[in-house]
């Protein structure tokens, strides 16, 4: 099956195979590519008004079990944020614009590819290092909530069952979505669409007078004019 051919259907007609056990995203979000977490999210609420998906970049290798549960619960999978603690925030780097992406699950990255939405900016990571993206949908608008507690104590992995280590970044998780208590609080829910969870390729470094066309974007400016001009 296609990449276009999963686009085009719908969460009801995916095999309904849910878990007993809920399999599920969670993911820590701070400052990166030289922004603060708050213009970061002024910029993916903008793609979510423009094109309805949020492409979130990341660097933690998650797997293609990202993908092959999605497709088992019926197309989608609950993916949770949760803002990172101070000591946790990566430095500054130098930033690249990503164009590309690819699946990677094994003998899927020829027909599950393709030039990442002209609506979607996704910023960051490093082209020595491999660099991915969730691919998210929010029925409201995208915005910093408290949404109660959450303790990676009380989830196991679903690739080894352990508990996520302390500094890991992200982690596709098994267990319940909703703690008593907890060292971190859900600041975002969403829920992972096609293509899910892809790798990202084809990456190009800003310059000095792209990246400030970056920082002065505001809510109400032209989203898709800014895209266009960072995006060949």
């Amino acid at each position: 099956m296609s990449f276009t051919d999963l686009a085009t259907k719908s969460h009801a007609e995916f095999p309904a195979m849910v878990a007993a056990t809920r399999v599920y995203v969670w993911s820590k979000m701070g400052p990166d590519a030289d922004q603060t977490l708050d213009k970061i999210i002024d910029r993916k609420e903008a793609e979510r008004r423009m094109g309805g998906d949020i492409w979130w970049g990341l660097g933690t290798p998650l797997g293609p079990c990202v993908e092959s549960e999605a497709i088992l619960n019926g197309g989608t999978l609950p993916v949770l944020f949760s803002e990172l603690r101070k000591q946790e925030q990566a430095p500054n780097q130098s930033i690249y614009v990503w164009n590309r992406w690819r699946s990677i699950r094994k003998g899927h990255h020829g027909t599950h590819s393709g030039t990442i939405p002209k609506h979607a900016l996704v910023l960051g990571g490093n082209p020595d290092r491999p660099y991915y993206a969730l691919v998210f949908r929010c029925d409201t608008e995208l915005a910093l909530g408290d949404h109660g507690p959450f303790d990676p104590a009380l989830c196991r992995t679903l690739a080894n069952r352990r508990r996520p280590g302390v500094s890991q970044r992200s982690a596709l998780l098994e267990g319940q979505v909703r703690h008593p208590h907890g060292p971190y609080r859900i600041a975002v829910s969403a829920d992972l669409v096609v293509p899910w969870y892809v790798r990202l390729t084809h990456p190009r470094m800003l310059t000095a007078a792209e990246l400030a066309r970056v920082h002065q974007y505001k809510p109400g400016d032209d989203w898709l004019s800014l895209v266009k001009s960072l995006r060949p």
